[in-house]
């Protein structure tokens, strides 16, 4: 009780002329016991340190402890103090501290009721706290300070959560009409108690006779039983003994006392209370969880494939009635389940991208259309930067089309301004991985190995780890190429004079050798797997915006034709053109093994 606040006895605010008074009419006090009552008065504290007190008290130690044990006997006696012990490691009790409290209040006798329990685990052979006991002893708990319960209400009890300052004395009755008495802080403890109770009683080789015969095993594996604390063990063995009591009393060679089936009451209706809950744990577990996944298929099933923080939040509020005080668990079970990945996974069912969310099973389709939208996009836009870059000369040329790096440099920046979420899935090549995997099994694109190594490697550059392409490969936009379909875009004269003054042949060289700087997917590989259904963009395609938002449905890629972005285009012209195809990287079976058996690491269930 001592988490409690607690209030200062009226007697400790009084004088000392008046506190005299209040000891005479509860007892005869010595000088030297008044004089220790009223150095407990002024260094009142909820509980005070014994040894300190000692330490603190003027006069002889030893005639002080003796005359501060008389003293607290008396105040006992009147209902105004308590001596408060601790086991040292030998098990035998020390003083702690003393607590000085209004007489006869609920205070005194839980902390009383507390001292002889700890009484009773100090010594097995005193009896556990039944009322008649405590009675006997002196301890007579008013009708007011009680709390009734059965011995069946014990594992419910150990399973509320009482505020900070409630403190409770139980009355537990038992089948037999006997009357434990119980404080809420020891209800747990109380439990070891009456095993350790039944143990004692057990090493009488009597009753472990009888017992033994009652659950059908031999002394040897009882005796080994009975010192762990196996709850099936002590459920089964509570229950042999309280539906054998009627043969256990009548053998007179077996000293069983309603002790022993009190406490093996007290331990059968907890463990049986426990099991009880865990079922209804587990049934109101399973219930929410098959909830959680109704809410999660309706998020797969909506029309737009992304949700908004503020909706989700929204619609997992609207729960909040139906789930009352249970509301707070079904919402940390639903982001536990929803934004938890597997283990050894790294997708989870929810995937948060900067203030959306969306479901595993539409991640990679909206990959797939955010894709194809940025690929129009871009492919217009970098074909205008480059007709500028071409026509203007070295002076006014555009720095992002100067190098590779830099065209990389300019995608970054584009892309974390125009469609950051993209951006985003692009940075999380892990997560992108185990989605598309996941979308492919779903529609069975997947089914065997050859197969989903066709599908990765549309995406995911071969080498140590899940890495995407580099932006321009995914976004095909090989430099050029974009050189190519810009001078096409050029008026017939234009290309003449460029290509008589060597300009033409200048900047396509110098794009050849920015193209090789990365890698592309083997294009053997890209053939007859799913696919993006878009048409090749061409040179007088123009987009003015970027796509800033995600598309509204999914978009289920069909078989279709080798991707453009990662074919061969035909170009008519110079042997240079020519030169270039044939150059173009393609990858050893080695390369290609050594790729797919990196995204096995990655992917594998």
């Amino acid at each position: 009780m001592e988490h409690a606040s607690v209030a200062v006895p009226d007697f400790v605010r009084l004088d000392e002329h008046r506190r005299d008074q209040y000891l005479s009419h509860r007892g005869n006090y010595t000088p030297d016991e008044r004089a220790l009552f009223h150095q407990l008065c002024n260094m009142w504290e909820s509980l005070i340190p014994y040894q300190r007190f000692l330490r603190m008290a003027s006069g002889d130690r030893g005639d002080i402890r003796h005359t501060l044990e008389a003293l607290l006997e008396k105040l006992y006696r009147a209902g105004i103090a308590v001596s408060v012990t601790q086991t040292n490691e030998d098990g035998e009790p020390i003083p702690d501290g003393i607590a000085l409290t209004n007489e006869n209040s609920v205070r005194f006798f839980y902390l009383a009721v507390d001292e002889y329990f700890r009484h009773s685990e100090r010594n097995l052979d005193v009896p556990l706290p039944f009322a008649d006991v405590l009675k006997k002893d002196g301890l007579r708990i008013p009708e007011a300070f009680l709390t009734d319960i059965s011995s069946s209400d014990i594992a419910s009890i150990l399973a509320e959560r009482p505020g900070a300052d409630e403190a409770r004395i139980y009355r537990v009755s038992v089948s037999s009409g006997k009357q434990l008495i119980v404080t809420s802080g020891k209800v747990r403890s109380f439990l070891a108690l009456a095993m350790q109770h039944l143990r004692h009683m057990l090493s009488n080789a009597n009753i472990l006779t009888a017992v033994s015969r009652e659950v059908d095993s031999t002394l040897t594996a009882l005796r080994k039983e009975i010192q762990g604390k196996d709850p099936r063990f002590w459920y089964l063995l509570s229950e042999s003994i309280l539906s054998a009591r009627s043969r256990l009393e009548a053998q007179r060679n077996v000293p069983v006392t309603e002790e022993f089936f009190c406490a093996a009451e007290v331990l059968h209706a907890f463990v049986n209370g426990q099991l009880n809950a865990i079922n209804q744990r587990r049934e109101a577990e399973q219930e929410r969880r098959e909830r959680i996944e109704g809410i999660l298929s309706m998020i797969a099933r909506r029309k737009e494939p992304t949700m908004p923080t503020r909706e989700l939040r929204e619609l997992i509020e609207g729960y909040r009635a139906e789930y009352g005080e249970d509301f707070e668990q079904f919402r940390n079970d639903f982001f536990e389940i929803a934004l938890q990945p597997p283990p050894r996974r790294k997708l989870p069912m929810l995937l948060e991208l900067d203030g959306l969310f969306v479901h595993r099973d539409r991640l990679y389709p909206l990959f797939l259309d955010r894709l194809e939208s940025l690929r129009l996009y871009y492919g217009s836009l970098y074909r205008k930067l480059m007709r500028q870059h071409i026509c203007r000369g070295r002076a006014q040329s555009v720095e992002a089309l100067y190098s590779y790096e830099s065209l990389a440099n300019d995608l970054q920046e584009r892309l974390r301004r125009d469609d950051p979420h993209f951006l985003q899935m692009y940075e999380s090549p892990d997560i992108m991985g185990e989605a598309l995997v996941h979308w492919a099994r779903q529609r069975q694109y997947a089914a065997d190995t050859e197969s989903l190594r066709k599908l990765l490697l549309r995406h995911f550059a071969p080498g140590a780890g899940a890495r995407f392409y580099d932006l321009a490969v995914l976004l095909d936009l090989h430099m050029a190429r974009v050189f190519d379909d810009a001078f096409r875009s050029l008026s017939p004269i234009r290309q003449m004079i460029y290509r008589l003054f060597g300009r033409y042949e200048t900047m396509r060289d110098r794009y050849d050798q920015e193209s090789r700087k990365v890698s592309t997917a083997p294009t053997g590989w890209s053939q007859g797997t799913p696919a993006l259904d878009k048409t090749a963009s061409s040179p007088d395609t123009t987009t003015d915006r970027p796509p800033s938002a995600p598309a509204t449905k999914d978009r289920t890629p069909a078989k279709s034709r080798r991707n453009p972005g990662l074919r061969q285009q035909q170009r008519s012209g110079s042997a240079t053109e020519e030169t270039t195809a044939r150059k173009e990287r393609t990858y050893t079976r080695a390369e290609s093994d050594e790729a797919w058996e990196e995204f096995k690491r990655h992917i594998r269930k």
